[in-house]
């Protein structure tokens, strides 16, 4: 069997209403939302929106990672929050012939959040001279349903 390390580095988001601290180190997620967020209102204010992002890197590097969480609309990027993971040298791992992997989870949040118009919701890593998309959330009116009376639209 041939064994399929992962490319790293890399990463993802989970979009979602709040994120909890639980006892034994465990998060939960509320309201996550899946690839799309429906709005029935633009302009709106929701009260809070959080970006659960989970990050990994060789074990074997260290230096600065920079986290962006923006708001994409059609006046351009807007940045709503910024992190930087710094590993220092100390904490990196010797070369071994088993695969290793540091694993970050860190939480963005933005409260409230006003969503001016229909958009996305973006995160990015920044490490030396490379961009890394952790993932989006479109932001978007439902779309109308075919039997809608067209008034009511």
């Amino acid at each position: 069997m041939n064994i399929v390390n992962p490319t790293l580095p890399s990463g993802d988001v989970i979009y979602c209403d709040d994120v909890r601290q639980e006892l034994g180190n465990k998060m939960s997620y509320m309201g996550i939302y899946s690839g799309v967020m429906f709005v029935q209102q633009i302009p709106s204010t929701l009260p809070k929106i959080c970006a659960a992002i989970r990050f990994r890197e060789s074990s074997y590097v260290s230096g600065k990672t920079v986290l962006r969480l923006f708001y994409e609309t059609s006046e351009g990027d807007s940045l709503l929050g910024e992190m930087t993971l710094d590993v220092a040298e100390e904490f990196k791992m010797p070369p071994s012939e088993e695969f290793l992997m540091r694993e970050m989870v860190c939480v963005m949040q933005v409260a409230p959040f006003e969503i001016t118009e229909e958009g996305r919701l973006k995160v990015r890593a920044y490490k030396d001279d490379n961009e890394m998309r952790l993932g989006a959330l479109v932001i978007s009116r439902p779309p109308a349903e075919e039997n809608a009376d067209p008034q009511e639209v």
